[in-house]
């Protein structure tokens, strides 16, 4: 036998086989209408699908030797575009996609915990690139990124709060930050205006310090994002050292 059509009541099904009467190709569509094409290896495994789901997004599946789905592309309708790559246990360790924004984002995971390397572009447009370290917890734990003013920022974070910050100010005098539990700028040293160094205790802004912790049951992300605008605002540096401000 060459090949096989066949019509269900769930849909149709199509076989090709090789010249060993082994299936190589076979196509059907499931009761909901919705079509998948799958290419077999001489050892009669899996090893390519093409799909289309219910809600019309096509994808594409690599499978390796045990069957399990090694790469996945896939479009989705509202035009986030994913690219994933698996370990042999199933665990995603690779991600590249387009956010809804259109922006790019790519993850890179240990298969063994949930450390991850994140580079992106923020959704907000007035941010530029920026890297992200997580433990093994998932939680991030140190940003590298563009600021607004397009210079580079440094940030360590612990239980969502920045703890340290290590940046460039918007005319270009670097400033090292040492932040408090709560992501308060307490410590700052850096170089002044008139090219001169400084430090010193920063005293804490309590609206922006209230305000933030008021929002202490939201999503952690944000949480992250607030410690950052207040550790980045180049208002937020205002030290006094040496009786001086």
């Amino acid at each position: 036998m060459k090949g096989s059509f066949e019509g269900t009541e769930s849909g149709a099904n199509l076989s090709l086989r090789d010249s060993q009467g082994r299936t190589r190709i076979s196509a059907f569509t499931d009761a909901k209408g919705s079509p998948s094409v799958f290419l077999w290896d001489k050892q009669l495994r899996e090893r390519l699908a093409f799909h289309v789901t219910d809600d019309n997004e096509p994808s594409v599946e690599l499978l390796g030797q045990d069957g399990g789905i090694r790469t996945r592309l896939t479009l989705l309708k509202n035009g986030i575009q994913t690219l994933s790559m698996s370990a042999n246990d199933g665990k995603e360790v690779v991600s590249l996609g387009i956010q809804e924004s259109q922006k790019p984002k790519l993850q890179i995971k240990d298969p063994k915990s949930m450390q991850s390397i994140s580079l992106s572009i923020p959704e907000n447009s007035e941010r530029g690139a920026s890297m992200e370290l997580a433990d093994k917890e998932g939680r991030t734990t140190f940003i590298a990124s563009l600021q607004s003013n397009g210079h580079p920022a440094l940030n360590l974070i612990a239980n969502t709060r920045i703890r340290s910050s290590y940046l460039l100010t918007s005319d270009g005098s670097p400033l090292l930050t040492l932040n408090n539990r709560d992501g308060d700028i307490v410590y700052a040293i850096g170089v002044g205006d008139q090219g001169k160094p400084f430090s010193g205790e920063v005293p804490i802004n309590k609206a922006d310090a209230n305000e933030r912790k008021s929002g202490e049951n939201g999503d952690s992300e944000e949480v992250i994002n607030a410690g950052r605008e207040s550790s980045l605002g180049s208002k937020s540096v205002n030290v006094q050292a040496n009786g001086r401000r």
